[in-house]
């Protein structure tokens, strides 16, 4: 049962980061994991990077919807605001070595910023929508693990008193 418990836990990190991030974060972090990398010219292949990027983009859209259609309509600026803090963060920390960035991560902090400045757009484009919550999944598992720790502990405790066993 500990060795089981061990396992949920260690499953639970390992699943925890991708679960909790948001659309930028998501697209930029698969596109790492999945795009092909030219060791020439250290870049990752333009057009699997570009559909990341629209994958992205189709998400911001189903999340926000109501803000993204404002946008479109060019009735929220903050987020012409958010794409541009997004690339002036890209190019500050950029090393010119798209793999390296993936695994040296400080361009994952701007992806992750980006949506916190998109989450906080869509709040003020549109404040009939309800926010989104990223992580339902994440809770799930974290109260599962706990779950069942504690239901590893309770058994444990019961059999300290050898007639309850």
């Amino acid at each position: 049962m500990k060795a089981l418990f061990l396992i949920a836990a260690f499953t639970a990190l390992l699943i925890a980061p991708p679960v909790f991030a948001g659309c930028s974060e998501g697209a930029y972090l698969s596109g790492c994991s999945s795009c092909a990398f030219d060791n020439a010219t250290k870049k990752f292949d333009r057009s699997c990077t570009d559909a990341k990027k629209s994958e992205g983009t189709a998400c911001l859209a189903t999340s926000y919807p109501v803000a993204m259609n404002n946008y479109r309509n060019g009735n929220c600026s903050m987020v012409d605001e958010c794409i541009s803090q997004l690339n002036s963060c890209t190019a500050s920390v950029s090393s010119g070595n798209e793999k390296a960035d993936c695994e040296e991560g400080s361009m994952t902090t701007c992806y992750a910023t980006a949506d916190i400045c998109f989450r906080q757009a869509a709040g003020k484009c549109s404040a009939l929508e309800p926010p989104k919550c990223d992580a339902p999944i994440g809770i799930i598992i974290v109260a599962g693990g706990a779950a069942l720790w504690a239901a590893f502990m309770g058994r444990k405790a019961a059999c300290i008193a050898p007639a309850k066993c």
